[in-house]
């Protein structure tokens, strides 16, 4: 990912991986590859205070990686 290596479960894209395995058993074919390629962090707030409350957040779950 453009930000680094997180686990898959802070961005949902495990979600994303059990559903193309789904459709893959329900066609009888084999799981593809899955590629995250981001490059743009979205951040939504307001205030420098919001900001550094979501980094924050983000580094607590990177941890847990």
């Amino acid at each position: 990912m453009g930000m680094g290596i997180f686990c898959l479960k802070i961005f949902g894209n495990g979600l994303l991986i059990r559903t193309q395995k789904y459709e893959a058993d329900q066609l009888r074919m084999e799981i593809g590859h899955y590629l995250d390629n981001s490059n743009s962090l979205h951040i939504y707030g307001n205030t420098i205070s919001e900001l550094k409350d979501m980094l924050e957040q983000i580094e607590i779950r990177v941890a847990g990686c």
